[in-house]
C-alpha cells in the first residue's frame, strides 16, 4: 500500500460483488436485530406497567388448570429464573470487573475489552476460561511468562470457587435444586434457544424437578398407605 502500484494490485484482489452481497447481510442482520429489541422493549414497558393485572390472571388461570400443584410449580419458576439471574448475570458481571483489574495489573493489552468479554463469557458455562486463555495467549506472545502464570492461577482459582459455590448457591438454594440439574439445565438452554437458554432452562428444570419430586414423594405416601391397611 506504500505506493500506488502497489494499492492498485492489493484493491485488485478484492471482488467487489462479495463485499456488497456481505455488507447486504451485514445490515440486513443489524435492522432485523434493532427491530426485533425495539419491539422487546415496547412489550416489556405494556407487560411491567400491568404486572399486577397479568399477575392476577396468571395466577387464577393456574388455579383452574392445575390447582395447588401449579403454585408451587410457578413459585418454583419463579425462584429459579430470579436466582439465575443473581448468580449468572450478577456475577458474571463481578467476574468481568475482577477480570478486567487482574489483566490490567498484569499487562494484558486491551484490558477493559477482555474484562468486558470475560464478564459475558461467564454467564456460559466455560465461557470464562476460553477468554482466559486468549489472554494468557498475548501474555506468553509478549514474553511474560510469570505474569501469565499468576492470571492463569488466580483467574483460574476465581473462577472454580465461583462456578462451584456461589453459583449452585444463589442459582439452586431458593430452589434446592443439586448443581448437577443447575449445569444441565444452562447448558442444555443455550444448546437450544441461544442465551435466553441461561434463563429458560434452569426455570425448565426447576419445574420438572418439583413435578418428579412430588410424584416420588405421592408414590411413597401411596405405598405407606398400602402397607398399613395390609
Amino acid at each position: 500500500m506504500a505506493t500506488p502500484q502497489g494499492a492498485a494490485e492489493q484493491i485488485a484482489h478484492f471482488d467487489m460483488g462479495t463485499i456488497i452481497e456481505k455488507s447486504k447481510s451485514i445490515g440486513h442482520n443489524i435492522v432485523e436485530r434493532a427491530v426485533v429489541f425495539a419491539f422487546t422493549v415496547l412489550m416489556l414497558f405494556f407487560m411491567i406497567r400491568d404486572h399486577d393485572a397479568i399477575g392476577a390472571q396468571l395466577t387464577r388461570a393456574i388455579d383452574r388448570a392445575f390447582g395447588e400443584a401449579g403454585q408451587r410449580i410457578g413459585r418454583q419458576i419463579t425462584l429459579s429464573v430470579r436466582g439465575t439471574v443473581d448468580g449468572v448475570v450478577l456475577l458474571g458481571l463481578a467476574q468481568g470487573v475482577f477480570m478486567a483489574t487482574l489483566y490490567a495489573f498484569a499487562g494484558v493489552p486491551h484490558p477493559i475489552l477482555l474484562g468486558l468479554l470475560s464478564g459475558v463469557g461467564a454467564m456460559v458455562p466455560f465461557g470464562l476460561m476460553a477468554i482466559m486463555v486468549i489472554a494468557l495467549g498475548f501474555l506468553v506472545i509478549k514474553g511474560s511468562i510469570f505474569a501469565a502464570i499468576i492470571v492463569g492461577v488466580i483467574g483460574g482459582t476465581m473462577s472454580f470457587m465461583v462456578d462451584h459455590t456461589a453459583k449452585p448457591a444463589l442459582i439452586g438454594g431458593a430452589t434446592k435444586l443439586p448443581f448437577v440439574w443447575v449445569l444441565i439445565g444452562i447448558i442444555g438452554g443455550v444448546e437450544t434457544i441461544g442465551l435466553l437458554g441461561l434463563f429458560v432452562g434452569p426455570a425448565a428444570m426447576a419445574a420438572l424437578v418439583l413435578i418428579w419430586r412430588e410424584w416420588v414423594a405421592d408414590d411413597a405416601l401411596l405405598g405407606g398407605a398400602m402397607a398399613l391397611k395390609r
